[in-house]
C-alpha cells in the first residue's frame, strides 16, 4: 500500500457540497483544503494534536459565522508599522475610487468623437486606416484627460473601417454602459 498523507481537519466558513455545513469541523484530503478550500475562503485550518483537532474548551458549532466570529489571530513576529501601513492603503484605494467617478461622470457628458482618416477611394466612404479601442482610448487620455481601458470599448465589428457616425458603447465600474458617438472624417 503506498503512503498516503493523513486528511486534515478544517473548519467551513460556507456550506460545501458533499463535505458540511458552515460552522462544522470536518475531516478534508489535504489537497482539496490547500489548493480550494482555504484560498476561497471556504474553509480555515484546524490544528491538532495525536489525530484530534484542538478546539477551546468552550468551542461550539455556531450556524451564523459573520464577521464577529472571524478572530484576527497576530503572527509571532507581528509588527506594529505593517498594520500602519495596511490602514494607510485605504485611502488611496478611495481616491482612485473617487477618480473613477469622476472620470464616469466626465465620460457620461462627452456626445461624439472625431477622428479623421485618408480615403482609399475618394468617391468612396472605406478609410484607409481603421478606428480601433486604442485609438479611441487615446483621445480620451489626450484631449479629455479621462482614463479608460481599452478592453471596456465596445465596437460592434472590433474596428471602424467606413466614414461617418457610429456608436460605440464604454463600459464603466460605476455607470452601466455609456454610449458615445464616434465620427470619422475623411481627408
Amino acid at each position: 500500500m503506498p503512503f498516503r498523507k493523513p486528511d486534515i481537519h478544517v473548519l467551513l466558513h460556507q456550506n460545501v457540497p458533499g463535505l458540511g455545513l458552515k460552522g462544522e469541523i470536518v475531516q478534508a484530503s489535504l489537497g482539496l483544503a490547500r489548493n480550494y478550500l482555504v484560498p476561497f475562503k471556504l474553509a480555515y485550518y484546524v490544528p491538532k494534536l495525536k489525530g484530534k483537532p484542538i478546539l477551546p474548551t468552550n468551542w461550539q458549532r455556531k450556524d451564523d459565522l459573520g464577521k464577529d466570529a472571524i478572530q484576527t489571530v497576530l503572527p509571532a513576529f507581528f509588527n506594529p508599522a505593517t498594520v500602519s501601513q495596511a490602514s494607510i492603503a485605504n485611502p488611496l484605494q478611495s481616491k482612485k475610487a473617487a477618480a473613477k467617478l469622476e472620470g464616469a461622470t466626465a465620460l457620461s457628458q462627452i456626445v461624439s468623437l472625431q477622428f479623421k482618416r485618408p480615403l482609399i477611394d475618394p468617391k468612396g466612404r472605406r478609410t484607409f486606416g481603421s478606428v480601433s479601442p486604442d485609438d479611441i482610448v487615446a483621445l480620451l487620455r489626450d484631449t479629455h484627460g479621462i482614463s479608460v481601458d481599452k478592453a471596456d470599448v465596445v465596437i460592434e465589428g472590433g474596428r471602424i473601417k467606413e466614414t461617418g457616425e457610429h456608436q460605440i458603447s464604454i463600459r464603466s465600474s460605476t455607470l452601466s454602459q455609456l454610449s458615445v458617438q464616434i465620427v470619422v472624417i475623411g481627408e
